[in-house]
């Protein structure tokens, strides 16, 4: 095995991203294949909590893409000769359905036998599949991962003794073993845990919060970043500074986050304690246009249209985008304010073509991410699986929406409201479909989606 491999490997461990992600480049550079496929999941934001502090680049997403695809017969033959290594990329792919068919049965053979190699990455995506199973069984898994060497595993159990055994004692306990190690994961834990949002767990300290905040961000964790710039300019656990808020904001601009971008665009849009210029405004969203593209923009709504359940997709507008989300809290909504509605239907969820059409069109890529969860909110269920964030209810469940659609990152309560009566007039344009008013009724609640 390659020495700089190794050496990113235990970097990853301990929530060093950007270091695990420079000593995989210079390992590929010396022609070591195994490192094109955790490169390739690192910059898609698809391993441990790389999205919290890796900043997705469509280029060279694309880039790795054909690297990996390139490799495939290497990481097979390396399967074959059982490098643990690649136990765990081959689960991981057959779980979220890259480069392979998407099969949840041949992930698990292959974690199991990552497992009996003694790889961290496999027990602990063993130990997740296994909570709500044995829970036990979990509990030895996360510690054997912990003992050796994947010290963030714990809170993976953390999350899971909070958010569905609402046990804040055990919580906390693993979290404060983990903020003694210094992982940024746990800093960023307790400082969400200590905002309490919703008031869920009577736990609301703001000082605390923005105490462990500015640690996560300080540790290089974006979303803590991007917290931190509420937090001044709301005043909460700290004085309000209107100033630093910006700053923090252009600082995340500057780093190239997309989020960044369309906050800074927004405040020179609004005057948020800068001369409204909007000018200025529309080149921060061009820009986020010009790296992201529109994928971000492409939004699934489920609502009411005169009493019978309906779907939407709009393409919303980047510039609009803060007050689309803003306005589907309320009762009645006209998406054509906002973007424009490219596919919509009366039933629950759309046809299958109709999603992989848009897939097509917008070259969205259908992966499950790790850490699909409001960027200011917990990851309920951290690393393999999707799940949902559980302050502000944000409900992610491969079954309710087919593997199809994830929860954008920004949208955090709308779960919480009422289905909108959706003011547009698009959908006369579209027959019933009985068929699809058959699909999972589960997913009555209104919410915003995102390809």
């Amino acid at each position: 095995m390659n020495k700089k491999f190794e050496i990113a490997i235990k970097y990853l461990y301990n929530e060093e991203y950007q270091k695990s992600l420079e000593l995989f480049i210079e390992s590929a550079n010396e022609n070591y294949f195994l490192s094109y496929f955790y490169i390739f999941l690192l910059k898609y934001g698809s391993l441990m909590r790389a999205n919290n502090y890796i900043v997705k680049d469509k280029k060279e997403i694309d880039k790795y893409s054909i690297l990996i695809k390139s490799n495939e017969v290497k990481l097979k033959n390396s399967v074959d000769n059982k490098e643990k290594y690649s136990f765990y990329v081959v689960s991981k792919f057959y779980y979220e359905g890259i480069l392979f068919k998407k099969n949840k049965e041949l992930s698990l053979e292959y974690v199991k036998k990552g497992v009996e190699k003694e790889c961290p990455l496999c027990i602990n995506f063993l130990a997740i599949e296994l909570e709500e199973i044995d829970f036990q069984k979990s509990i030895k898994l996360f510690n054997q991962a912990y003992s050796l060497g994947l010290k963030s595993t714990l809170i993976n159990l953390a999350y899971y003794y909070l958010e569905e055994r609402y046990n804040k004692e055990e919580f906390l306990k693993l979290v404060e073993k983990g903020k003694e190690i210094g992982l940024p994961s746990y800093f960023y834990a307790l400082a969400l845990y200590y905002e309490d949002k919703d008031d869920k767990y009577k736990s609301k300290n703001p000082e605390m919060s923005f105490k462990y905040m500015e640690k996560a961000a300080e540790l290089g964790n974006l979303f803590a970043l991007e917290k931190l710039a509420s937090f001044y300019d709301n005043g909460f656990g700290t004085e309000l500074n209107l100033i630093l808020a910006f700053n923090m904001a252009e600082k995340l601009a500057e780093i190239g986050t997309e989020e960044g971008l369309e906050l800074v665009g927004n405040m020179y849009k609004e005057g948020f304690n800068i001369p409204k210029n909007m000018d200025i405004s529309n080149e921060y969203f061009k820009l986020a246009d010009e790296k992201f593209g529109e994928s971000s923009l492409i939004y699934l709504v489920h609502g009411d249209d005169k009493n019978k359940a309906a779907w939407y997709y709009i393409k919303v507008k980047r510039n609009l985008r803060k007050e689309f989300l803003k306005n589907m809290h309320k009762n009645t909504i006209n998406l054509d304010d906002f973007g424009n509605v490219i596919e919509s239907g009366f039933g629950e969820d759309p046809p299958s073509n109709i999603t992989e059409k848009l897939k097509l069109k917008y070259e969205i890529q259908m992966m499950n991410f790790d850490n699909i969860k409001e960027k200011n909110d917990y990851q309920s269920k951290a690393d393999e699986k999707n799940t949902s964030t559980f302050f502000n209810k944000i409900i992610f469940n491969n079954e309710v929406i087919n593997n199809l659609i994830k929860i954008d990152l920004i949208e955090n309560e709308l779960i919480k409201t009422n289905k909108p009566q959706i003011a547009t007039e698009k959908l006369k344009d579209f027959p019933r479909n009985e068929k699809n008013d058959k699909t999972n009724k589960k997913n009555t609640k209104s919410c915003c989606l995102i390809l």
